[in-house]
């Protein structure tokens, strides 16, 4: 499986917890395709690596964010990179983990994870 595909999987989470439509952890990895283990795995990264306040409503039966904010993909120029006000949105995908996957090690939430759908990426 390719980067793309692993940054549309995670766009498509973003676009689910900042709907509140999520459904139960069983569920929404049904809905992106994944095991659940897999999707804990990115759940914790982006909470931990990442700082995304994601949190479980039980009400709802859905992952929310505690603030308003999205997770961001692409390109910057350097302009938008001097003038922070001019960048938008909320956590950001870790470099880190796109390198590792870009060098094919495991990393967040594939160490260890008995089903890695990604793969070397070359």
């Amino acid at each position: 499986m390719s980067l793309f595909i692993y940054i549309k999987r995670i766009q498509r989470l973003d676009d689910l917890i900042r709907r509140k439509s999520t459904g139960p952890p069983a569920e929404l990895a049904e809905r992106l395709g994944v095991s659940e283990r897999w999707l804990y795995h990115v759940l914790n990264e982006l909470r931990q690596d990442l700082g995304c306040p994601i949190r479980y409503d039980r009400r709802r039966k859905s992952y929310t964010y505690a603030d308003r904010g999205k997770v961001i993909f692409g390109f910057r120029s350097e302009e938008e990179l001097k003038d922070p006000k001019k960048i938008r949105g909320g956590c950001r995908f870790g470099i880190r983990v796109l390198q590792s996957l870009k060098a094919g090690r495991a990393e967040g939430p594939f160490a260890g994870a008995p089903h890695n759908p990604y793969g070397s990426i070359s």
